[in-house]
């Protein structure tokens, strides 16, 4: 592994068709390939979120990840500014940097896809997580159409690890 980071997708609601929030740790292997190693999918309403965040981010932090990126609207405003407020247990505050979206999800959804036919992307067999991300990767449409809350922080860990993304890994900010 070269190096690890944290993407994250969240959502404001927790009614039976409001989406998903997802945290993911992804690693960008010295093969220059992106491995998905674990993730955490629930619904909360934002005011939990940083609590969510927080243990996600204990639970990995023996891995230095390089960061946490998160989705700039909405609820994950919110997050990134109360993560540049604070710290965890006293010590710094979670490296945090916020994802601009400036493309919409259908050409986000182009702009991954070679990355993943090509087999450059590689999701745990038998984690508990990895059947509903199949089937929302088969199912996803770019057009809003159901659940996409998986896909997102995914394109997000393409974009940065594989396609020289929109936002610099070395731009972290606290």
């Amino acid at each position: 592994i070269d190096w690890y980071s944290i993407y994250a997708d969240t959502a404001q609601k927790t009614g039976e068709r409001n989406d998903y929030s997802v945290f993911q740790l992804w690693a960008k292997g010295v093969d220059g390939h992106a491995w998905l190693i674990d993730q955490d999918r629930g619904k909360s309403t934002a005011p939990d979120h940083e609590k969510t965040d927080r243990a996600f981010w204990a639970k990995h932090k023996s891995k230095r990840p390089r960061g946490m990126k998160v989705e700039d609207k909405s609820s994950g405003t919110g997050l990134i500014q109360s993560l540049k407020r604070s710290s965890l247990d006293g010590g710094p505050p979670i490296p945090v940097q916020p994802i601009p979206r400036d493309k919409d999800k259908y050409t986000r959804g182009l702009d991954a896809a070679p990355y993943i036919a090509t087999g450059m992307v590689h999701l745990p067999k038998s984690a508990e997580f990895t059947p509903a991300l199949r089937s929302e990767l088969q199912t996803f449409d770019g057009l809003g159409t159901g659940h996409d809350d998986q896909v997102d922080p995914l394109m997000d860990a393409i974009s940065d690890m594989l396609a020289g993304g929109a936002y610099n890994s070395s731009a972290w900010l606290t």
